[in-house]
């Protein structure tokens, strides 16, 4: 196969998944369906990815890169590296606050699970990208990013815990507070 040829399938294949997967979710996905949807064979699949999570991993990638643009966008408005975090967890917040109210379908819910791993990764690559340039420049008070995201990402994580048992109009506040906190602010 050819690379042309090559990427042309994989697309086919990644879109006729997320179709699936909107529809049925990722667990009631299986490559067989996909398979005779597209009437090939499951090796011409397996030949371009080495899983049913891989071909879930390519569409989450291939919608990361637009989410990346729409959050660096946003991000433009912002500064120094304190608004630009500030910024971005406000938007995850949000976005997460937008996403528990909405009452969805059991098919809404199937597709927002794709747009939620895209943003995700988006929204902590970004994330990621700040605090180590932060930290190159000396102005955070931390020295390893890895360690920093991951103490952020339990903030954020504990935030939405919150966000679906309580309203509490100062969980935004309070969650940008700690993570300033954490990055040696205040």
């Amino acid at each position: 196969m050819n690379p042309q040829t090559e990427q042309k399938r994989k697309h086919q294949i990644a879109a006729t998944f997320q179709e699936h997967v909107e529809v049925f979710g990722f667990n009631k996905t299986s490559v067989d369906e996909i398979a005779g949807t597209l009437r090939i064979s499951k090796k011409t699949i397996y030949q371009l990815f080495s899983s049913k999570q891989d071909i879930f991993n390519y569409i989450v990638e291939m919608k990361s890169a637009g989410v990346r643009k729409e959050l660096l966008d946003t991000l433009s408005q912002e500064y120094t590296h304190r608004q630009k975090v500030n910024a971005l967890v406000r938007y995850y917040l949000r976005d997460r606050i937008s996403w528990n109210a909405k009452q969805q379908s059991l098919k809404a819910r199937h597709k927002a699970d794709i747009a939620r791993a895209a943003f995700q990764q988006a929204f902590f690559q970004i994330l990621q990208e700040i605090v180590q340039d932060g930290i190159k420049r000396n102005i955070y008070t931390v020295n390893n990013a890895f360690i920093t995201l991951d103490f952020i990402r339990a903030l954020l994580r504990s935030a939405e815990e919150r966000l679906t048992t309580e309203e509490d109009p100062q969980l935004e506040r309070e969650t940008i507070v700690a993570i300033n906190r954490l990055l040696g602010y205040y």
